[in-house]
């Protein structure tokens, strides 16, 4: 359903600005609630964005849910379909890909 997809990017945009990081080579973020974690995990793939959980131990002993989008193919389809409200996260984002497709442009 369009409201649905419509709302799910809108919370999930909202979501990544908050709780979001963007990195040269991924977009991740970091939740310590497994509950919330899958469910956003779930929202990615429903969009066709692949990610992966990963389970972080901090020196403190507590456990982080850490979510990565590495693959470029869906850091794209996140940048087309969700993106970043904050503009220096989607600055840095499209940033980031600009900078891959002008690299593996270059060496064609």
């Amino acid at each position: 359903d369009h409201t649905n997809k419509v709302f799910n990017a809108n919370f999930l945009s909202g979501f990544f600005d908050g709780e979001g990081h963007v990195a040269n080579h991924y977009i991740s973020f970091s939740q310590k609630d497994d509950v919330i974690s899958f469910k956003i995990s779930n929202l990615l793939t429903q969009f066709g964005i692949k990610n992966r959980i990963h389970k972080r131990y901090r020196d403190h002993g507590q456990i982080i849910n850490e979510i990565y989008i590495g693959t470029y193919r869906y850091r794209i389809i996140f940048n087309n379909n969700i993106g970043f409200r904050l503009k220096r996260k989607q600055d840095k984002l499209i940033e980031t890909l600009s900078w891959r497709q002008n690299n593996v442009i270059s060496k064609i």
